[in-house]
């Protein structure tokens, strides 16, 4: 069931992630319609990570 993750320890301390072109055509569509609210792709997959981890912690 899906890929194995691969832990590398990375300079900058960020890691990078891969995602389906259609889903960074809908978060660039997300930020051109926010109105400034968001100006880049990471700062909606932090917001939407943050909400998803607030979903499932209650759980």
């Amino acid at each position: 069931m899906g890929r194995k993750a691969i832990r590398k320890k990375s300079p900058d301390g960020f890691v990078r992630v891969t995602i389906p072109e259609e889903l960074a055509v809908k978060i660039d569509e997300l930020i051109e319609s926010s109105g400034g609210m968001y100006t880049s792709r990471a700062e909606v997959i932090r917001e939407a990570l943050r909400l998803f981890f607030q979903i499932h912690k209650s759980s």
